[in-house]
């Protein structure tokens, strides 16, 4: 018998094991960041293809790898084993002499197996890991052709899988390898971004889940006019407040029947025609539920190339006024333009208590007040802090204390804090950094 054709079969196929083991951790291991997005490059394609559709490519493999340790121990066990038991038989050892054949099979076979799990999977798996995209890149094309090949078997063993998973009652649903949650906090714990990054990073997640009537201006708030005023008095009203769109109702704000822009003021101002009814120049304008998510108001906003929408209580009145710009605030923080009055970041209402912006740096409210409220690189404003401290978002009156200052949260514009209620009381004798809180 050719024990050395054998002995290289048996390499060949560890080999084998090797490359599909080295392949299933490359692939799986590399980042679609550090990708090229050069989908025109059939190597790019390829490796794009089989991370989309893991379950398909995970199965050839499995295919691979099981086929070549199964031949590996069937070609050692009927060359190797069976001579070596026929020795150890004809020996003059007893125990050999009963059990040869079997104790040969074990010995072969856990030395193939030994050969296989370090030649055929920790090695190559180790030097794949420590170059996963240029490793996927050179394999991706020949295991993407193998799995089109073996499509009809893999077909049967997902169906099956699938069958048995949902016997035992296990989700055949894919699962995000990676949740929002999972990102923020590697962002967070590696400081691998500036504050503002991580900070407006963070903001983008929480823009998914912000509902119309959290970032609206409120019914009370909302600057309107009734459509029976003249274009005169809808001309000096944008004027006393900046606004160039307004909305227009009849008889009560419940009843939005549309907004005039200024621009269609604006002729009638050149030919004298002022005295003319808001009701002739209206716009019809978008309505939105308080409950619709503003990544899809924005989007619908930019879809129409409308600035602002109505928003709607459950019962059909008039809840808010939403506009993009208070959408892209959300994001960005406070957008100033020209006509927007600068104003003090606190007013004082006694001597130790003020009344200030949470949007306030602490940086800059030290500066104006000759304070020592603590400074880190994980907030910048006095809102920042208190959500710092408290590790939620608060509700209104709730009560930190931080040093020689407790800061009261005085109000909420949904999940922002707006304006606190900051105390200075000097404490001799407390040392600094004690942090407390209630509510």
């Amino acid at each position: 018998m050719d024990y050395l054709g054998t002995f290289l079969l048996v390499l060949l196929l560890i080999a084998v094991n090797a490359f599909f083991a080295a392949s299933e951790i490359a692939i799986v291991s590399v980042r679609r960041s550090r990708l090229t997005r050069e989908k025109e490059v059939p190597q790019e394609k390829a490796l794009r293809y089989l991370l989309d559709n893991p379950s398909e490519f995970l199965a050839t493999i499995q295919i691979g790898v099981t086929m070549a340790g199964f031949f590996a121990s069937a070609a050692g066990a009927i060359s190797f084993a069976q001579e070596l038991g026929r020795r150890w038989e004809a020996s003059g050892i007893p125990i050999l002499r009963s059990f040869g054949q079997e104790l040969a099979v074990v010995l072969v076979t856990v030395v193939i197996s030994f050969l296989s799990l370090v030649l055929g999977e920790l090695v190559p798996k180790r030097i794949a890991l420590s170059h996963p995209e240029r490793f996927s890149m050179l394999v991706a094309r020949f295991i993407f052709f193998l799995s089109r090949a073996l499509r009809p078997v893999v077909r049967v063993l997902s169906v099956s899988t699938d069958f048995l998973s949902r016997l035992l009652g296990a989700s055949t649903e894919a699962t995000p390898s990676v949740t929002d949650e999972e990102i923020r906090l590697l962002i967070s714990e590696q400081r691998i971004l500036p504050l503002e990054e991580r900070r407006l990073i963070d903001e983008v997640f929480e823009f998914g889940d912000t509902l119309a009537y959290e970032v609206m201006t409120p019914r009370t708030d909302i600057v309107c006019i009734e459509e029976t005023a003249t274009l005169e008095e809808a001309l000096s009203l944008s004027i006393q407040t900046h606004f160039s769109r307004l909305p227009v109702y009849r008889e009560d704000i419940d009843n939005i029947v549309g907004f005039v822009h200024i621009k269609d003021i604006l002729p009638h101002l050149r030919e004298g025609r002022l005295s003319k009814l808001v009701s002739e120049v209206v716009r019809p304008i978008h309505f939105v539920p308080a409950t619709k998510k503003v990544i899809e108001l924005l989007r619908e906003l930019q879809q129409r190339r409308i600035h602002m929408a109505i928003v709607l209580d459950e019962y059909g009145g008039t809840a808010g006024l939403v506009t993009i710009e208070d959408l892209l605030e959300e994001l960005v923080g406070e957008i100033r333009d020209e006509h927007d009055r600068e104003t003090t970041p606190y007013r004082r209402i006694k001597e130790g208590e003020y009344l200030v912006n949470a949007s306030v740096a602490i940086e800059t409210l030290n500066e104006l007040l000759g304070l020592h409220i603590p400074e880190s690189e994980e907030f910048e404003t006095l809102g920042g802090l208190i959500m710092e401290v408290l590790g939620k978002v608060p509700e209104e009156g709730e009560v930190v204390t931080i040093d020689d200052y407790e800061l009261k949260v005085e109000r909420m514009r949904g999940k922002r804090i707006v304006t606190v209620r900051l105390f200075i009381k000097k404490r001799e004798g407390e040392e600094d950094g004690e942090v407390h809180h209630r509510s």
